[in-house]
């Protein structure tokens, strides 16, 4: 769940906790929703995100596009996901983050 879903996922599974201020769209989570449910019944499952229509069917998730990045665990994700992409050679590994690091 990304940062600024508020207490969406808390409303939908109690478990979880809240991330961050309520700044989701409701009506797109509820579309979002509803579209994975339907291709996931329908046997396509996760396929229907790598499709171009995808996104105009969910709609517009967040207005503000500087969320994601005031995220306090921003720096731990970008991190992980690099050395996960140098662990399984799918990126030159140390050129990258040195790139990272001196921009």
């Amino acid at each position: 769940m990304p940062l600024g879903d508020g207490e969406i996922p808390h409303s939908l599974c109690p478990f979880l906790p809240t991330y961050g201020p309520n700044a989701a769209n409701i009506t797109a989570t509820l579309n979002l929703a509803v579209l994975l449910l339907h291709y996931t019944i329908d046997g396509t499952g996760s396929l229907a995100l790598t499709s171009v229509n995808f996104t105009s069917l969910v709609g517009t998730y967040f207005t503000n596009p500087w969320l994601l990045m005031v995220n306090p665990d921003a720096i731990a994700t970008t991190l992980h996901t690099i050395s996960s992409l140098r662990h399984w050679g799918w990126c030159s590994g140390p050129s990258l983050i040195n790139k990272v690091l001196q921009d």
